[in-house]
């Protein structure tokens, strides 16, 4: 055993050796920062995740006395010895004196030391399940297990499910042993279980049962702890997955989402009341808690038939980039038909929880572009919802976007890019001409003259129109809108000068901003098979989700392969790289698989199929980039091969009674 100070000396006597030999710039620089080192006292930060707060972060230098290992075994994990005392162990009394000795890794910041990723949670019928939460390293970090005591979950047992939420009539009232419990993971999940009675309530493990919003039946917490939500509750979570948005938020627990004729800044623990497509509201009540705003899409004046222009609801189709500041989202014009019409708003600094989405994405900040959707697209079949009205878009940094859109009929699930060839085009025209100022004192409406185009081109024409009463002006029509448009006109923006002439119209201050419209070049990058009889929007709530990676910077589309809720389809795209690659792909018709954001940057697939057998059945997989993430081929529309997969759940620690279908909760 060695001395803290002979161990010192040590590497004094070290430092002098390799002074001598010091040549360069960088060594010389290296021994005095290991000098500076020495001449303080060394500080042991706490790594310990659940230590009382009087303890968290640094602790008193031991003495000079005080023994060290010499042999440092098993790389950088060792043992010490600290003078603190308190409670080291998990959920504990903090009365009981434990152990100070702890356990201390060199190469893991103090803060980062555990960090709740995920859970799985497992059940066989009313009688027995329980949960793990795991950490950053796919290492155990909480359980709790549930035995029941007689044949109903409230009735008693341990881990306390009598006096929790395990208390609760909706929780078990389905009857006895191989009951339809909320939380029963010991069925196979199923592919055509159409019966509201039985899919409503159990089946946790089926592939549509995740999303940005979590699993739609179970919340996990730090502890392994579950809370179940009700049936009505955890439904309108289902819902929500199949419409959010991909929108780099300032806070993760928010999102946005689009459906029918409206987007919304959400709150993930607090969904809205469900209301119908056909509700172009999208809800009966247009505010959430703490976080009350909506926004209203338009996408301006038809000038060819002399009004707005006309297109149809959607679902989820809406994203947002932090970098460009940009918020976007497209929908079909006219029913049946391939052709796509999007709005841009510029300008969007940041997104916060309690920010105003009318105060963020404004008119004038507004610009348009149009494509035709490819394979994806198809407009008749047993549900020509999904394939026409319910994609899925990511914006990338350089303005290329992706897109995913279920096919029902045609059996794939498509991926197909947005070039970002609009952002040059000169082939635009006036889409749309927003009032910034009403003025006063009007007595017949003022005259505008729209600055022409960049190149040759017809030059746009349009009229205002005022409110006699008030001498305000209240409207507008394009009479003509124009040739040859681009966005770089003018201000850089896709806004063409308006000049308002006040000459003989009796008022002033009126102001007109145009707003251009481009066409944009759509590609139809991948498709991947699903089954004849997977269901889409059209059929109920079903369909494709999305989960976004927690830096925001890498999506995850993805959609089941077969039925309702089995096997799964993923492609992976990343926002920085303007890349994409394929995710996980499961063919099977019987065994859900669910997605989770792992990491920073990362995705992890749990294919739940029976876990009973620990040496074959364990499979969950993990998806990661190499370093080498800008490698990219163009041909196959930046196609990546920076993405890579491991097998990881043999690793994995498990809660199984027998015949276990364990479900992935995920954790944010």
């Amino acid at each position: 055993m060695a001395t803290k100070q002979s161990a010192k000396q040590k590497l004094i006597d070290r430092v002098n050796t390799l002074a001598a030999s010091a040549t360069t710039v960088e060594n010389v620089n290296f021994l005095a920062k290991a000098l500076n080192q020495l001449g303080q006292d060394p500080i042991y930060t706490d790594t310990s995740r659940n230590a009382n707060s009087d303890y968290i972060g640094n602790r008193d230098q031991a003495t000079d006395t005080t023994t060290i290992n010499a042999d440092m075994h098993n790389g950088p994990h060792r043992e010490r010895e600290v003078q603190a005392t308190g409670n080291m162990s998990d959920h504990m009394d903090p009365t009981t004196e434990y152990s100070p000795k702890e356990k201390v890794n060199f190469q893991i910041e103090s803060t980062k030391e555990a960090r709740v990723e995920f859970g799985i949670w497992s059940a066989y019928s009313n009688y027995t399940g329980g949960g793990i939460t795991y950490d950053q390293y796919l290492r155990p970090y909480e359980r709790r297990a549930y035995k029941s005591q007689s044949n109903y979950w409230n009735i008693g047992g341990d881990g306390g499910c009598s006096t929790s939420t395990y208390a609760s009539n909706q929780k078990h009232n389905q009857g006895t042993h191989n009951n339809a419990c909320l939380l029963n993971t010991g069925t196979v999940a199923g592919s055509s279980n159409t019966d509201p009675g039985t899919y409503k309530y159990h089946y946790q493990s089926r592939s549509d049962m995740v999303g940005e919003v979590g699993h739609f039946r179970i919340k996990m917490g730090a502890a392994g702890a579950e809370m179940c939500r009700m049936w009505d509750f955890g439904n309108k979570m289902r819902y929500e997955n199949i419409e959010v948005g991909t929108g780099q938020l300032d806070h993760r627990h928010s999102y946005i989402k689009m459906v029918g004729k409206v987007i919304s800044l959400r709150e993930k623990w607090m969904p809205s009341e469900y209301s119908t497509y056909t509700n172009n509201q999208g809800f009966q009540a247009r505010e959430e808690y703490d976080a009350p705003t909506k926004l209203d899409i338009t996408y301006g004046y038809d000038a060819t038939n002399s009004q707005l222009q006309t297109f149809q609801n959607g679902y989820g189709t809406v994203t947002s980039n932090k970098k460009r500041q940009e918020l976007v989202h497209f929908n079909q014009i006219n029913d049946g038909q391939p052709q796509m019409i999007g709005k841009i708003y510029r300008h969007v600094d940041r997104i916060r929880r309690l920010d105003m989405l009318d105060d963020k994405c404004k008119p004038e900040n507004a610009v348009y572009f149009t494509f035709t959707y490819g394979v994806g697209f198809n407009s008749s079949g047993s549900d020509s919802l999904e394939p026409q009205k319910c994609a899925k878009v990511t914006l990338c940094d350089d303005g290329s976007m992706y897109t995913t859109m279920l096919n029902i009929s045609g059996q794939k699930f498509c991926l197909g890019r947005i070039r970002n060839d609009y952002l040059t085009s000169t082939a635009g025209h006036i889409q749309e001409l927003v009032i910034t100022n009403a003025g006063s004192g009007y007595t017949q409406a003022p005259t505008i003259t729209i600055a022409d185009p960049n190149t040759s081109g017809t030059k746009a024409t349009g009229t205002l129109v005022i409110d006699s009463a008030s001498g305000r002006v209240t409207g507008y029509t394009i009479t003509n809108k124009g040739t040859n448009y681009s966005l770089a006109k003018e201000d850089g923006y896709g806004h063409p000068v308006v000049t308002v002439d006040n000459t003989g119209a009796g008022g002033t201050g009126c102001t007109v901003v145009a707003n251009v419209s481009v066409p944009a070049t759509f590609d139809d990058v991948a498709d991947n098979p699903t089954h004849g009889t997977i269901y889409g929007r059209g059929t109920g709530h079903f369909g494709q989700r999305i989960f976004m990676s927690r830096d925001r910077t890498k999506t995850c589309h993805f959609s089941s392969y077969y039925g309702m809720g089995t096997g799964g389809v993923s492609y992976m795209i990343d926002r920085t790289h303007n890349s994409w690659g394929p995710g996980y792909i499961d063919t099977h018709t019987n065994i859900g698989i669910q997605c989770t954001a792992f990491r920073e940057d990362q995705f992890l697939f749990l294919r739940s199929q029976n876990w009973d057998d620990a040496n074959t059945d364990h499979s969950a997989h993990l998806y990661y980039q190499t370093t080498d993430k800008t490698t990219v081929d163009a041909n196959l529309f930046n196609k990546t091969t920076a993405w890579k997969a491991s097998e990881v759940g043999k690793k994995l620690d498990l809660m199984a009674h027998t015949t276990q279908y364990p479900c992935i909760v995920p954790y944010f």
